[in-house]
């Protein structure tokens, strides 16, 4: 891949801002575009929708289909975390594969971390009234929930961390992909911490 060792040298505003984007977009897509969509294809009737909340009535829909309309919102964010992966694969310049590693990262994350946060506290998507809806053991699947969850993240982890290394080269761009990395965190940090 021409460029592949390309860092550049991105302005932290340039991190701060394509994160922050990537961050709305996800969350605004893991609700529109999935608990919405999902809601519309089962029947159900779309009452309120903002950028961290989406409210299906769901009247007219089967406990399946209340399954599907909670667990789309996770699809999506699975979905954009591939399509993050291919655009850092395939860009040559610093900002578009910093922008696909964000993509895949923040909706990676979220997504693994979304299933830990549900079996935890019983609240989310994944939780007894979301996709678990009806299961006959509650601590087992939410055992299993989160030991998914926590693998899932971890893995996350560590390819996020692999795919910043192998677009460093030499110590001056280990620091750039290490202050790239922790701009991204403080970001999405703050805005994550205000959600809960």
């Amino acid at each position: 891949m021409t460029g592949s060792r390309d860092t550049g040298r991105l302005p932290i505003a340039d991190i701060v801002a394509l994160t922050a984007l990537a961050w709305i977009a996800a969350a605004t897509l893991h609700e529109g575009a999935g608990h919405g969509l999902a809601c519309k294809a089962v029947g159900g009737e779309p009452l309120a929708w903002s950028t961290f909340h989406f409210e299906c009535g769901r009247q007219a829909v089967s406990a399946w289909g209340g399954r599907i309309v909670a667990g789309a919102g996770t699809a999506v964010n699975l979905t954009l975390m591939a399509l993050g992966w291919l655009w850092w694969r395939n860009s040559a310049t610093a900002r578009g594969w910093f922008a696909g590693w964000v993509v895949f990262a923040l909706n990676g994350l979220t997504s693994f971390g979304y299933l830990v946060f549900s079996a935890a506290f019983d609240i989310g998507d994944w939780n007894r009234a979301g996709v678990m809806a009806g299961s006959p053991d509650s601590i087992l699947t939410r055992g299993a929930l989160a030991a998914v969850g926590v693998a899932g993240y971890f893995a996350i982890v560590r390819m996020a961390a692999a795919m910043l290394c192998q677009k460093a080269d030499g110590a001056a761009n280990v620091a750039d992909v290490r202050r790239m990395a922790i701009v991204v965190w403080v970001t999405t940090g703050r805005s994550r911490s205000w959600r809960l």
